[in-house]
């Protein structure tokens, strides 16, 4: 079920000391007590996704988050609070929807002109509490009479692995579980992305993410070894954290430790970077994300 609000419902005003503080709180969560970037130890925001970044009044805008940790259910319906507008113009909505669904919003047809603006750039807000913890993540939506922009599309990732010592490539679709046994050291996945036509995208930014074990006390390492990288994906292959592909080491840091029997959580995000921006309003806006589950066992 999708939760949908118009912006036409405002509120007359929003307490500003709020809204600083509330943006104050978003640099000090998520990030404190992780060993590497890319490991979601504790619950933290990975993503917040507008479908598309880029929308004319009139328009139906989606909203999707997406929280990374060992403990944080992907179906779960735990309430993500949604905040939309300007609250120094006073056009603020505020709602609520749970986070395994889409929380949508309908851009006044005449908005524009009401605001005497060509285009204008909102802020959008999300928030959840996790074990205890409220998460907030801020973003923008651009509102204009001809988007170009859109979010890029992750289409799917290529898992590329030993089973039984036979190298296996298999695609992998959101939300599926993959089982590797102790075979090969390592697995590496490639993240798939839809082409879209001229304007549409710009840079593509690749995040790489996995959580802790959720049943034992096991990790994951980005393996950088170039030798065990083309391996598996071939000569010349490159993998990391922030490229379309990633290398996991299965058995410890080096990948020549204990096997890392467990359950985890992997997150790929991709964005839009502007190759070249001269301020906000060239600003690339897309954001597109994907998870599935890999399990040693």
């Amino acid at each position: 079920m999708k939760h949908t609000r118009n912006m036409q419902q405002i509120h007359p005003f929003l307490n500003r000391a709020l809204w600083l503080v509330l943006l104050i709180s978003l640099s000090a969560c998520g990030d404190s007590d992780l060993p590497e970037d890319y490991v979601a130890v504790a619950p933290r925001i990975l993503a917040l996704r507008i479908t598309e970044p880029e929308v004319s009044p009139g328009d139906t805008v989606s909203m999707r988050l997406l929280v990374g940790g060992a403990t944080v259910d992907q179906h779960s319906d735990m309430t993500v609070t949604w905040a939309v507008g300007w609250p120094e113009n006073g056009v603020y909505l505020e709602g609520e929807a749970p986070y395994n669904t889409d929380y949508q919003v309908t851009i006044p047809p005449g908005i524009l002109d009401a605001l005497g603006e060509d285009a204008v750039d909102v802020n959008v807000t999300a928030s959840v509490t996790v074990s205890g913890k409220t998460l907030s993540a801020l973003k923008r939506m651009r509102i204009c009479e001809h988007p170009v922009g859109r979010n890029p599309e992750i289409t799917g990732v290529t898992a590329n692995f030993l089973a039984e010592g036979v190298h296996e490539t298999l695609a992998l679709s959101d939300g599926d579980t993959l089982t590797v046994d102790s075979s090969g050291k390592t697995a590496a996945f490639t993240a798939l992305t839809e082409t879209l036509e001229d304007q549409a995208n710009d840079t593509l930014i690749y995040s790489w993410y996995v959580s802790t074990s959720s049943v034992g006390p096991g990790n994951l390492y980005v393996y950088d070894d170039k030798d065990a990288i083309e391996a598996l994906l071939g000569p010349g292959a490159m993998a990391a954290e922030f490229r379309p592909s990633v290398l996991y080491s299965l058995f410890g840091e080096d990948a020549d430790g204990a096997w890392q029997k467990g359950q985890y959580n992997v997150y790929l995000v991709v964005r839009d970077n502007a190759g070249a921006s001269s301020g906000a309003a060239e600003d690339r806006l897309g954001t597109d994300f994907f998870c599935f589950t890999l399990v040693l066992p």
